[in-house]
């Protein structure tokens, strides 16, 4: 599923573990999810830990772009959505530096390095221009799918047997 954000305390956390396992098809032996928001820090913390907490065994990927293009698209997004109503300009001069902090990927990654071993990490560059092909010439919903998941950030993934991580 996409964006649970069920790990963040401030969004779905109140709703409990049995909500949150509700969202996933058991009979699948790969399960996972993507939320954003789980590197969202200093405005989301605690994230990793709940994480550990509650899937201990769980696998993260860690995907990310270009962090200059991410920016972009962030703010693009928001001001098309209508939250976000200062210019490119203004919101890049400001303290308040979330397009910016969302990209310092080492930074967002520090609390997963601090709960879980670096065997249950895993990073994933993604290459926008690779993603914006697929989504115009594949005829292939699962590729087109993948392509526009690309862009997504961190998120657990658990799995009954590691051998079917590796098909990621």
């Amino acid at each position: 599923p996409k964006e649970l954000n069920f790990f963040v305390e401030e969004l779905n956390w109140d709703l409990g573990m049995d909500w949150y396992e509700g969202r996933f098809d058991g009979r699948f032996k790969v399960r996972g999810e993507s939320s954003p928001h789980y590197t969202n820090l200093p405005r989301y913390d605690g994230v990793a830990a709940r994480i550990r907490d509650n899937l201990p065994d769980a696998r993260l990927l860690y995907m990310v772009r270009d962090p200059i293009s991410r920016i972009l698209s962030h703010w693009r997004h928001a001001t098309g959505a209508g939250y976000e109503t200062r210019s490119m300009e203004e919101v890049l001069t400001r303290d308040d530096q979330t397009y910016v902090t969302r990209s310092m990927y080492w930074m967002q990654l520090q609390p997963y390095l601090a709960h879980f071993p670096p065997e249950q990490i895993a990073g994933r560059p993604v290459d926008d221009n690779e993603s914006k092909r697929i989504l115009r010439e594949s005829d292939d919903e699962a590729e087109r799918r993948e392509a526009w998941e690309a862009s997504k950030t961190i998120g657990p993934v658990v799995a009954d047997d590691v051998r079917e991580l590796a098909r990621l």
